[in-house]
C-alpha cells in the first residue's frame, strides 16, 4: 500500500520532500531533488510527502514548520491560532512528541495550509 500526504499553499515557499521505498537512501535531503520533479508534474502547486510512516510525519512536521517560518511566524504566533502552548509546538517541531492528524490539521491551518491524505493499493 502507498499513501501520499499533500500540502497545499503557497507554490513560492512550498518545498517537497519524497519517501521511495525501493530507495537506498531515504533520507529527506537525498530524496529532494527528486521530489521536487515528480510533485511538480504530478500536484502542480503542492507540496508532496509520499512517505514511509514514521519518517513521513517528520516531513510533514517539516514542512509546516518551514511553512511557519517563511511567513515569519513565531512558534507562539503559531500556538495561539491552534490553541496550544508554544512549548508544545516548539514539542511538535522537535520531534519530541507522537503527532496526532488533528494536531497537524491545526497545525497547517494555522500557517494558511491543508493537508490532504491519497490511499492507494499497489494490486
Amino acid at each position: 500500500m502507498t499513501y501520499a500526504a499533500k500540502v497545499a499553499g503557497d507554490t513560492n515557499n512550498a518545498r517537497t520532500t519524497s519517501a521511495d521505498s525501493d530507495s537506498t537512501d531515504t533520507t529527506p535531503s537525498a530524496r529532494a531533488g527528486e521530489a521536487n520533479q515528480a510533485a511538480e508534474s504530478a500536484f502542480p502547486g503542492f507540496s508532496s510527502i509520499a512517505p514511509e510512516p514514521a519518517a513521513d510525519l517528520a516531513a510533514v512536521v517539516s514542512l509546516l514548520g518551514q511553512r511557519r517560518r517563511s511567513l515569519g511566524m513565531s512558534q507562539t504566533s503559531v500556538a495561539a491560532r491552534m490553541g496550544t502552548s508554544q512549548s508544545a509546538v516548539a514539542r511538535l517541531e522537535a520531534g519530541i512528541e507522537d503527532v496526532r492528524l488533528s494536531t497537524l490539521e491545526r497545525y497547517a491551518e494555522a500557517v494558511d495550509l491543508t493537508i490532504g491524505f491519497t490511499l492507494e493499493t499497489d494490486q
